[in-house]
C-alpha cells in the first residue's frame, strides 16, 4: 500500500493539515518545531495504534481540542483506493474506520499498512534489552504468516495462566505445560523460519552499506538450552519456577543479537556503525515482506543524515531508491537527500513552515 493523501487533525501542534504524498519520497521539511516528526508519528499512529514518541497518547491530542483524527487515503498496487482513519478523543475512546465502516481494532489498518520506523535511536533498539528484540522479529512475524498473530495470543495466554497456576499453587500444571509446549514450539518454528528469510536479505543490505566493516552475524537463543527441549526445561526447572512465581523458559525468554566475531556489535562499533546496521536490518525487513507476501512496506526515516558521512548516506539512499518503496524523510537540510533523487518525479518537498500553527 501507498499512501496517496493524509490528513492530521488537532493532532499534535497542527489543527488542520492535508499532505499530498509522494509515491516514491516525500521529504518534509520545515524548522525546528514545525511539526516534522509529527507528520511521521501521525502515520505511525494510524498504523500502529500508538504513539512513536510517548505512552501517554493524550499527548498527540492538541491542547485547545477535544477530538484528534488521522485520516489518509491509501491506494494498492492494482490502484485500488481504501479510506482510513483513527479517531481518539479526551477521554481515550478510539475509533478506527476503513471505507466508513467501523474496525474492531487498529490491526486492520497494520495488516494492510506495514510501518519501518528509523529515527535517530532506532540502532538502540538492539541493545535496549530481549524485549525489543523479539518484538523486532515478531513484527516481521506478523506478517510473514497468517497465524503468527493467533500463536503468539495462544501462548501469551497460557503463560499467564501458568504463572497463575504457579504463584497460587493450583494442580494444573500439567496442563498448562502442555499447551504452552504446544504454542510456544509453533512460535519458536515461526521466528526461526522467519529469521532464516530475513538472514538473506540482511547479509546482502548489510554488504553493500557496510563496505569496509565486519560481518554482522544474528545468533538466535529460542529461551531455553539449546541442549534440552521445551518440554524438558520446563520440566526439569518446575521446581524452581514454583518457588519464582513464574515461567523461567520459554520463547518468551527469546533473545536474538548481532554479533561481530562472537562479540556484541554495541562493544565493537561506533554509533554511526550500529545505525548503519540499523538501516541495513530495516531494509531487510521490507524486503522480506516484498518477497514472501507481496506487502510493500512505508519507511519513516526522521532525520536521515543524523551521523552518517556522505558516503553511507548516498549508500543508504540508493538503497531506498531501489526498494521501490514509499518514503517519508524529515531534515532540516534537504539537500544531502535531494541530490541522491536525480529524477525530480521521485520526490516532493513538503515545507512545514507556513503550515504549522503553534
Amino acid at each position: 500500500m501507498r499512501i496517496q493523501a493524509l490528513v492530521l487533525s488537532n493532532f499534535r501542534n497542527f489543527r488542520e493539515i492535508t499532505i499530498k504524498c509522494s509515491e516514491k519520497f516525500t521529504v518534509i521539511t520545515g524548522p525546528n518545531g514545525s511539526g516534522k516528526t509529527s507528520v511521521l508519528e501521525a502515520i505511525y499512529y494510524l498504523s500502529r495504534g500508538r504513539s512513536l514518541r510517548t505512552h501517554v497518547s493524550q499527548q498527540m491530542l492538541r491542547h485547545d481540542s477535544q477530538t484528534l483524527c488521522v485520516h489518509a487515503c491509501l491506494e494498492d498496487a492494482a490502484g485500488r483506493l481504501t479510506e482510513v482513519g483513527i479517531q481518539r478523543d479526551q477521554s481515550g475512546a478510539v475509533s478506527v474506520r476503513q471505507d466508513g465502516q467501523d474496525c474492531a481494532s487498529c490491526s486492520v489498518i497494520t495488516e494492510i499498512l506495514p510501518i519501518l520506523l528509523l529515527d535517530t535511536d532506532s540502532h538502540r533498539v538492539f541493545a535496549s534489552g530481549p524485549k525489543h528484540r523479539r518484538a523486532f522479529i515478531d513484527w516481521g512475524g506478523f506478517y510473514h504468516f497468517g497465524d503468527f498473530a493467533k500463536i503468539w495470543r495462544d501462548y501469551k495466554r497460557t503463560l499467564a495462566q501458568r504463572n497463575t497456576a504457579l504463584k497460587t499453587g493450583q494442580n494444573t500444571l500439567e496442563h498448562w505445560d502442555t499447551l504452552l509446549i504446544q504454542f510456544g514450539l509453533k512460535l519458536n518454528t515461526a521466528r526461526q523460519q522467519y529469521l532464516k528469510d530475513f538472514a538473506i536479505f540482511f547479509e546482502k543490505f548489510w554488504s553493500e552499506l557496510g563496505k569496509g566493516l565486519p560481518a554482522v552475524h544474528l545468533h538466535y537463543d529460542p529461551g531455553w538450552p539449546a541442549t534440552k527441549s521445551l518440554a524438558e526445561a520446563l520440566s526439569l526447572n518446575r521446581c524452581g519456577d514454583e518457588q519464582a512465581g513464574f515461567t523461567r523458559y520459554g520463547p518468551h525468554r527469546a533473545d536474538v543479537c548481532c554479533l561481530v566475531e562472537g562479540r556484541s556489535v554495541f562493544d565493537v562499533m561506533s554509533q554511526g556503525q550500529q545505525k548503519l546496521m540499523a538501516y541495513a536490518l530495516s531494509l531487510a525487513q521490507g524486503a522480506v515482506l516484498a518477497k514472501h507476501r507481496n506487502k510493500r512496506s512505508v519507511y519513516l526515516i526522521d532525520d536521515l543524515p543524523a551521523e552518517l558521512d556522505s558516503v553511507r548516506r548516498s549508500g543508504v539512499m540508493s538503497a531506498l531508491v531501489q526498494t521501490g518503496m514509499q518514503v517519508f524523510v524529515t531534515s532540516i537540510q534537504t539537500e544531502s537527500i535531494i541530490s541522491e533523487l536525480k529524477d525530480s518525479s521521485s520526490y516532493q518537498i513538503i515545507d512545514l513552515s507556513d503550515m504549522y500553527s503553534g
